[in-house]
């Protein structure tokens, strides 16, 4: 009986310890990254935290009344963290500290299309969440493409490696042929990088989307914008397609064609090859 009792305890002790050691581990993966709560001059008591999963950069938001658990929403931080997209609250953070939330739909604590102005606490050091990486595969390229975008010719390979405030997309070009009977300096060509500001993450039932385009404070002759869509957080009941692709990736150029010398768009479009690799911060 006594030996029964004592692997009891034994089982109840290693069940507290898995719990304690469980609930550290998910501490680890999904730091508060920040926490808000009403202006001291209003009647509201709302406390807000946001927490940040590493493995996939999703937010969960929290919202306090009285210290008491009301409402839940899961979203993203947008560019540069300035923002947060949820399904149920948007909340914009401004430089001095101070945010507003808007109500997007039914909840308990704020009217649809409502705000409330709050104070805000940031750890600046999870500002730039860990970079995401994968290979691409090119699908398709309109015809204007090279008239606008010289560069983009002869692609033999892509990558693109993003996080929620910067996106760069790197395209390797074939070998040139050299024609017979002629010699030739097979020089592989450099690689093209584009480099573009995260502007929105957006996210559906069937993805997540970044939005990124040519920062404002680059000059070119070109305007350049990457809708990424990521489909291996989806949620929707839809019947698997075979191959599947977790993501697409569609480029877009904006100016003038070097042959009709009018203001064009050129569009390409590729497909995530294998998956996406996610780094640790």
């Amino acid at each position: 009986m006594k030996s029964i009792i004592v692997l009891l305890s034994l089982s109840l002790l290693s069940g507290i310890a898995y719990a304690q050691e469980a609930q550290v581990i998910h501490q680890s993966e999904s730091p508060t990254v920040f926490s808000c709560r009403s202006l001291e001059n209003v009647d509201s008591d709302i406390k807000i935290t946001g927490n940040v999963s590493i493995a996939s950069n999703a937010t969960s938001l929290k919202v306090y009344v009285a210290n008491k658990l009301v409402a839940k929403d899961q979203g993203f931080l947008g560019a540069g963290v300035n923002s947060y997209f949820g399904s149920k609250f948007d909340i914009a953070f401004d430089l001095n500290n101070g945010a507003v939330i808007t109500a997007k739909l039914a909840n308990p604590v704020l009217q649809v299309g409502s705000s409330d102005s709050l104070v805000c606490k940031f750890k600046h050091g999870l500002q730039n969440s860990a970079p995401v990486f994968a290979n691409l595969q090119l699908n398709g390229v309109t015809r204007n493409m090279t008239t606008i975008n010289p560069r983009f010719s002869s692609i033999a390979e892509a990558q693109v490696t993003f996080n929620n405030t910067s996106l760069q997309l790197t395209l390797t070009k074939k070998m040139p042929i050299c024609p017979a009977g002629r010699m030739c300096a097979m020089a592989m060509p450099a690689p093209i990088e584009i480099n573009l500001a995260v502007r929105r993450v957006v996210q559906t039932e069937c993805s997540i989307k970044y939005i990124a385009a040519t920062p404002p404070n680059v000059k070119s002759t070109v305007y350049e914008e990457v809708t990424l869509e990521d489909f291996t957080q989806s949620k929707c009941m839809t019947t698997m397609e075979l191959p599947y692709i977790a993501g697409v990736l569609t480029y877009k150029v904006s100016g003038v064609s070097v042959l009709t010398h009018q203001q064009e768009t050129a569009t390409a479009t590729f497909n995530v090859d294998g998956g996406f690799i996610r780094a640790q911060n």
